[in-house]
């Protein structure tokens, strides 16, 4: 028979003696299973590609297959039995807007391109004058703050803020083309279904008086559309624009939406109407 040596037999009791104290301390193991506990419960990082612009209509575009939107248009007002083509979009395979035409007010045509996550790098405007602009971005996930720099021969910052699920909750936007400060805000229930977007105008009384005498035309400074649902699907909204200089007078917008989701008509101050005919890819 094999006799173990005195100072093994020493050193195998310590460590049996320290290694029984760590695995019946019992403060140790509260503190390991708070350690545990909190470990799970952190919220997993919100990376630059989950944030959520609250583009319901991108999701629908890419979901029935959308290739051009046509928007036509008559003015009930005027007793016009003809429609006309105000105006088209066309998308890409992911729901981003490639090509915006406008035939009414001027008419205009802007292009758009975009990174590989969706987000807009490079803007054409063009209409009896021609713009080009650039994006970029700077994402500060701990403030969930994403800044959008627009340049062309003058740079404009856009502020997006995001909620701690990664949805838009406010965007601030200072135009340096001296319109001011345009700020949205956007509530949502507790399904994260958008329910209100209030937008703001900030512009001083001489920065609209300047704007709307050299357009002719007045600048609402408020625009608040309430979002309306059927089991979980957007049916319909309303927009109210309210103007500073004409407080009595409101505009009023109706959008209507089919059974897929897509915008199928628009009514405006109840005469001018525009509906939307959909080609597929």
């Amino acid at each position: 028979m094999n006799r173990i040596p005195f100072a093994t037999f020493v050193r195998t009791r310590k460590i049996l003696m320290v290694s029984n104290k760590v695995k019946y301390n019992p403060y140790i193991l509260i503190l390991l299973s708070l350690v545990i506990a909190i470990s799970c419960n952190q919220p997993t990082p919100i990376k630059l590609m989950d944030l959520k612009f609250g583009d319901f209509q991108k999701d629908k575009i890419v979901a029935n297959n959308i290739d051009t939107v046509f928007l036509i248009s008559k003015n009930k007002t005027l007793n016009l039995g003809m429609s006309d083509t105000i105006g088209y979009n066309t998308y890409d395979d992911f729901g981003n807007l490639l090509i915006e035409i406008r035939n009414i007010y001027g008419g205009h045509s802007i292009s758009y391109k975009y990174d590989s996550i969706g987000l807009m790098k490079f803007e054409d405007y063009s209409t009896d004058f021609s713009e080009k602009f650039q994006f970029s971005y700077k994402f500060i996930p701990n403030s969930m703050k994403l800044f959008q720099f627009r340049t062309s021969d003058r740079t404009d910052t856009c502020i997006f803020r995001f909620d701690n699920k990664g949805f838009l909750s406010e965007t601030i936007g200072y135009d340096n083309s001296s319109r001011g400060l345009l700020k949205t805000n956007y509530e949502y229930n507790s399904d994260n279904l958008l329910l209100k977007k209030t937008e703001l105008h900030i512009i001083t009384k001489s920065q609209l008086k300047s704007y709307e005498m050299v357009n002719n035309s007045s600048l609402s400074t408020k625009q608040i559309t309430n979002f309306f649902y059927t089991k979980g699907s957007l049916d319909s909204t309303i927009t109210i624009f309210y103007y500073r200089t004409n407080p009595n007078h409101n505009d009023i917008s109706k959008t209507f939406y089919d059974n897929n989701g897509l915008r199928k008509k628009t009514i405006c101050n109840d005469s001018l109407i525009t509906t939307y005919i959909y080609k597929k890819r």
